[in-house]
């Protein structure tokens, strides 16, 4: 169980307040006036990783603790501010202010805003002071003072490894995104779990996916032995509604604790807090869907600072981390050549095609396992469909449905409502076929 904070901080309280540098010469037992301080920042939304850091450390040794709040909230204060005995300038004890964080099972954690850590062993003594998780506050800042520089820097390394380690953000599927006023937040995501045999794609472009992302990572041990990197691109192109996203979704849910980070549009900005994360927390996925938008060639708009960003932190990857660069778009053409000048950047671009006819005949039977059929000849509506999408396919269903349904509840489909519901879709007009990826049958062929 962790270190209950909250109580300890309550028992401090139950007496006069006094000056927190009073509790600082007890504590060392001496004035510390003159020691060392060592600072670390970590991004606003790794503060509930860095309580629990401290709670780790806490556990560690026989060491014990005491917490305190202070009489001001200020994200500026310091250890320094900490040690004024001046009456006029001295900081007070005062209450502290604790924070819930839900977590990815739905449960809280409560950690605390701001405060002073006194804390020691037989062998050893620190205070710790953190600070900024006010509003507008986009890192959090922890102090360590200690009799020597050695000590508080070996506690400030010891802290980030037990953040990375016990972050809530480990193994989850996570976004980081602009928080109103706030900076950059991360959400928790549940992603439905695709098995491969819900996949319909031609099994020669399953494997190449498999491959390059589950297959490094099992084997990632031989592949560094033998000086081979494990940071990597992959890029999955295709029209349109051909199940790029499914089979990420696919790929996410295949590769078990791995912590994933999804970049969406409202997140670009943040790439480098992300690609940072995805470092800390390694093994881990980067996915930037659309990423046409952000990486588009130099020659259409001169480069954006959003792309410079991403090939900079691609490059920023150790070769011997597992991190996997998952990118998705319907205009490969449009790309920055760049993205594939260096290995770990994308160095694998895997066409989601266009359904043959044997991938549309198992969509169909997809779509239709729940739905009454009475169809006269299924072969039919797979040659009627040459050149759609799975998309396409799907909504088809969906409108043959509705057209049975204003018939009667218990009317089976058959081959007069999925002809009208073809018809309806081809009527559709380009935008609506470009959509759902349709081409006739006389531009078919790009499977």
């Amino acid at each position: 169980m962790y270190i209950n904070m909250a109580k300890m901080a309550v028992s401090l309280l139950r007496r006069r307040p006094k000056p927190i540098y009073e509790h600082l010469k007890k504590h060392f037992g001496q004035s510390p006036a003159k020691w060392p301080v060592v600072r670390a920042t970590f991004p606003r939304f790794r503060h509930p990783c860095v309580a629990l850091a401290l709670q780790n450390y806490i556990r560690g040794q026989g060491r014990r603790a005491a917490i305190l709040g202070t009489s001001t909230y200020d994200a500026d204060l310091t250890l320094g501010d900490l040690m004024h005995h001046d009456k006029f300038a001295r900081q007070m004890e005062g209450p502290v202010e604790f924070r819930d964080v839900t977590l990815s099972n739905g449960r809280s954690l409560t950690y605390a805003a701001q405060a002073v850590y006194l804390i020691g062993n037989d062998h050893e003594k620190l205070a710790v002071l953190v600070t900024g998780s006010g509003r507008y506050d986009e890192v959090v800042t922890v102090e360590v003072l200690a009799r020597d520089r050695n000590s508080a820097q070996k506690f400030i390394s010891e802290i980030r490894l037990l953040a990375d380690l016990h972050s809530i953000y480990r193994g989850k599927v996570v976004s980081v995104k602009v928080k109103k006023y706030e900076g950059p937040d991360v959400s928790f995501h549940n992603v439905p779990k695709v098995e491969s045999q819900h996949l319909i794609l031609p099994e020669s472009v399953l494997e190449q996916v498999t491959r390059h992302t589950s297959g490094f990572s099992e084997h990632h041990r031989l592949l560094v032995s033998r000086g081979q990197h494990l940071k990597r691109g992959l890029l999955l192109y295709g029209p349109p509604g051909t199940g790029k996203t499914l089979t990420m979704m696919h790929i996410i849910t295949s590769m078990p604790g791995r912590t994933t980070i999804l970049v969406s549009a409202g997140g670009v900005h943040y790439l480098e807090e992300a690609c940072s994360l995805a470092r800390s927390l390694a093994p881990a996925t980067v996915i930037i869907d659309d990423v046409d938008l952000i990486a588009e060639e130099r020659s259409f708009n001169n480069g954006t600072s959003v792309l410079f960003e991403l090939l900079n932190q691609m490059d920023g990857v150790g070769r011997d981390s597992d991190v996997l660069f998952l990118l998705g778009t319907n205009r490969p053409e449009a790309l920055e050549p760049a993205l594939a000048s260096r290995p770990g950047r994308v160095d694998q671009a895997i066409l989601i095609p266009l359904p043959d006819d044997d991938c549309r005949r198992r969509l169909i039977d997809f779509y239709g396992q729940n739905i009454p059929l009475a169809l006269h000849d299924p072969d039919q509506l797979v040659e009627g469909t040459s050149g759609a999408s799975g998309a396409f396919i799907r909504e088809l269903f969906r409108k043959a449905v509705l057209l049975a349904a204003n018939e009667g509840s218990e009317i089976p489909i058959n081959d007069h409502h999925l002809d009208a519901a073809l018809k309806s879709l081809q009527g559709g007009g380009a935008v609506l076929q470009k959509l759902l990826a349709f081409k006739a049958k006389e531009e078919a062929g790009v499977a």
